[in-house]
């Protein structure tokens, strides 16, 4: 779009310092573009636009920005127009980029409150600066340069949000929203900059509200349009990783279901090693991809009872390929290594010190991360399993509180489960405390006088 040339603003210019006597008085009628506007730099009705920035990664590790008014804002780069002239960046040379259309601390405010799982929190602010980015560009092919911003993360607290939401139909109903949100950003913006991100998270949704044939499904076509779609942008090669990752994992999850897969599963394995001994994902991958690549690992190797080789490789992606500061990533794994350690307690007929290890990662996952409901009443039912058996200090009130919590989540899959181990811990005496050994040794003197008396 040209500038509109009767557009003026007067602005301030830097004057050099043997002009000093002039330099508080000089100023000049300065054209500003339109396209501020248009391109998303315009402020409140009746103020001066605001200009975007660009945060890039510079030459020397650290970051450096850019300001001017952003016109492209997709995919494969970003472009801005700065000081007479063009500036731009492939994607994955840019950090993040502020647009002046919007509050940005407001919207770092709404990203905090994401990183915090506080979802409802961040969606308001979100809500709120979509209608006011509503008001003051009202052309939506204009807006959507700024706004795609906002859509996606609304899109990441509505997901949020129904993972933690306990009833069945609330939850397929929350998901459906994220869905239409992610449609309607790529029906407005085809080319977004969240475009394999979005793709991702339409399917992501799908297989947690349940479906998980038909995730299948949107995993195994996301990866073949993905492997045509990154040509000439292959810094996004990773996103044909997740595709296939995820599609893997739900087979690997099909198969474990049927006796006689092992064959499948070391198929699956040497897929997997054979995608991380590629050239594209020794550049490309990251903690998300090496975690997602655990995750089909641990399926297929806890079907094999290959428990060992699986906590080793599990301990290796912990201490090395992921930040402490990850939650929801940590607790995936550790919820895999708890479930290597619970086999493994099993097998080894409840051996104290798998049961202690497995008891441990099962508490980490309740502490660090609430994940879906069927994850979480399975962690609480395997830690009052594991108290139970073990008969740890106070277990018993323990046991049942984790059990509570495990009932409150209304999971279909654990539920008979949850409601046998209830009756179990219920009818069962706990000796641990200073009332229950009392119990215990009241219940003992009784059955020696009994003895004695016959």
């Amino acid at each position: 779009m040209q500038p509109d040339m009767n557009i003026k603003r007067e602005v301030a210019i830097p004057v050099a310092k043997e002009d000093s006597k002039m330099r508080h008085y000089l100023h000049v009628a300065a054209l500003v573009a339109l396209a501020a506007i248009a391109d998303g730099g315009g402020g409140a009705a009746g103020e001066p636009p605001t200009l975007d920035k660009v945060i890039f990664k510079g030459r020397g590790g650290g970051e450096e920005e850019k300001e001017g008014v952003i016109f492209k804002d997709d995919y494969i780069e970003v472009k801005m127009r700065c000081d007479g002239a063009e500036f731009g960046k492939t994607r994955d040379k840019v950090v993040r980029v502020a647009y002046g259309a919007f509050d940005q601390e407001a919207f770092q405010r709404a990203l905090g409150h994401i990183g915090d799982s506080e979802f409802d929190a961040a969606k308001k602010i979100l809500d709120n600066l979509e209608g006011r980015l509503s008001q003051s560009i009202p052309e939506e092919s204009k807006r959507m340069l700024p706004l795609q911003h906002i859509m996606y993360q609304q899109a990441i607290c509505l997901k949020g949000m129904a993972e933690r939401e306990a009833k069945a139909d609330r939850r397929k109903e929350i998901f459906k929203q994220a869905q239409d949100i992610c449609q309607k950003l790529l029906a407005a913006k085809p080319d977004t900059v969240y475009f394999y991100d979005v793709k991702l998270l339409q399917a992501q949704c799908i297989e947690l509200a349940g479906d998980r044939a038909t995730a299948r499904g949107w995993y195994e076509n996301l990866w073949n349009e993905f492997r045509k779609k990154i040509e000439g942008n292959e810094f996004n090669e990773r996103y044909v990783f997740l595709a296939r990752l995820a599609y893997l994992r739900l087979e690997m999850e099909a198969a474990v279901a049927k006796a006689g897969q092992e064959d499948k599963a070391r198929r699956l394995l040497s897929e997997i090693e054979q995608i991380k001994q590629s050239q594209g994902w020794q550049k490309y991958s990251g903690p998300a991809e090496e975690a997602e690549a655990v995750r089909v690992v641990a399926r297929a190797l806890l079907y094999l009872k290959e428990y060992e080789k699986l906590i080793s490789a599990l301990n290796t992606v912990i201490r090395q390929a992921v930040r402490e500061d990850d939650r929801e990533l940590l607790a995936s794994l550790y919820e895999q290594r708890a479930a290597a350690n619970y086999a493994l307690w099993k097998e080894k007929g409840e051996d104290k010190e798998y049961g202690k290890r497995a008891l441990t990662d099962y508490l980490r996952v309740d502490l660090m991360y609430e994940l879906s409901p069927a994850s979480s009443a399975l962690a609480n039912c395997r830690i009052a399993e594991i108290l139970y058996k073990l008969r740890m200090p106070n277990w018993k009130s323990h046991a049942l509180e984790h059990l509570a919590k495990a009932k409150s989540l209304n999971d279909p899959g654990m539920a008979q489960e949850v409601d046998n181990l209830l009756r179990e811990v219920r009818a069962a005496e706990d000796t641990s405390t200073v009332e229950g050994e009392k119990s215990a040794a009241a219940k003992e003197e009784k059955g020696d006088k009994k003895a004695g008396e016959k």
